[in-house]
């Protein structure tokens, strides 16, 4: 069977650094992206209609940020909530159907936050954040409020994950070293590894 690209989209001036499908509706594709590849410059969230065997792909909306966005995830419980990580140690919440700015604003770390996960079970609505400053955080957003924060890693966190089977349980990767964490207990297991960049 042959490979084959069904259709395709320009981010043009800026750089695409993540995207993900929305769990509720097939054909919609968050985007996040920076100019001038997320070393200088605005970022941007780009909201996409992906239909299956057409080349066009519709832009359903974006919106602008002063900073450069690294990481985009999808709401588990609203299909209208967008989260996105930024380089300035801030996640955004976007409602892109009712607001061009976001509905909430943390800045919850000291350096770039290069990934962010929305908790896929709904008895655990919590962001998980990794970041430059070498801490993970999780974070409440209903209640704005943090609910753990992780201090194992000794180099920049690249990207933190939650489980699909386990709901307090993340995996996150910097540097050698990749951690599966549970923030019921608190304990975490580290393994050594080549030096990685992402985890699911």
């Amino acid at each position: 069977m042959n490979n084959v690209i069904t259709s395709k989209f320009c981010t043009r001036e800026y750089h695409g650094y993540n995207i993900k499908f929305s769990p509720f509706k097939k054909n919609l594709l968050a985007c996040a992206a920076s100019e001038n590849y997320g070393i200088t410059g605005k970022g941007k969230l780009f909201v996409l209609d992906v239909q299956s065997g057409k080349a066009e792909v519709n832009v359903l909306t974006t919106r602008d940020w002063p900073e450069g966005l690294y990481d985009v995830t999808w709401s588990e419980l609203n299909p209208n909530l967008l989260v996105t990580s930024c380089c300035d140690g801030s996640i955004q919440i976007w409602d892109y159907l009712n607001s061009h700015a976001p509905v909430a604003y943390y800045k919850i770390h000291e350096k770039e936050v290069y990934s962010v996960d929305w908790n896929p079970q709904n008895a655990f609505p919590y962001i998980l954040s990794a970041s430059w400053d070498n801490t993970i955080k999780v974070w409440n957003p209903f209640q704005a409020r943090e609910i753990a924060s992780f201090l194992e890693h000794t180099d920049q966190v690249y990207e933190a994950c939650w489980s699909r089977c386990g709901p307090e349980i993340f995996a996150s990767v910097a540097g050698d070293r990749l951690y599966v964490m549970d923030i019921g207990t608190k304990t975490s297991v580290a393994y050594p590894l080549n030096r990685n960049l992402c985890c699911d």
